[in-house]
């Protein structure tokens, strides 16, 4: 990500990279304090098109999960160890165990 940074610096023109990952690339220029609107124009398009689609995804993705508790509701007491297992990496955040689970599974 530096490197579109430097890149700016060098020739004063901000250029979105179209494969990187769009957070990443806002975070970068929010460290380093530069605004969106500094992009060059055969960028600024495509960078707002892909914000907009990235809030929408997220978006989808609340409505998804029931309105915005992300909670998963319990599994109840007679559940097959395959279900736990499943419940584990499809939600790694519902405890500690999953968790781990998720991360050594990489």
């Amino acid at each position: 990500m530096f490197r579109h940074v430097l890149n700016f610096y060098r020739t004063g023109r901000l250029h979105y990279p179209r494969h990187e990952c769009l957070a990443a690339f806002d975070e970068e220029l929010a460290f380093f304090g530069l605004a969106p609107e500094l992009m060059g124009d055969c960028c600024l398009e495509e960078y707002r098109e892909r914000k907009k689609e990235s809030a929408e995804r997220l978006a989808d993705d609340v409505e998804a999960d029931g309105g915005g508790g992300g909670e998963a509701a319990p599994l109840p007491a007679h559940s097959t160890r395959r279900q736990r297992l499943w419940r584990a990496f499809e939600n790694p955040h519902t405890s500690t165990a999953a968790l781990v689970l998720y991360y050594v599974t990489g």
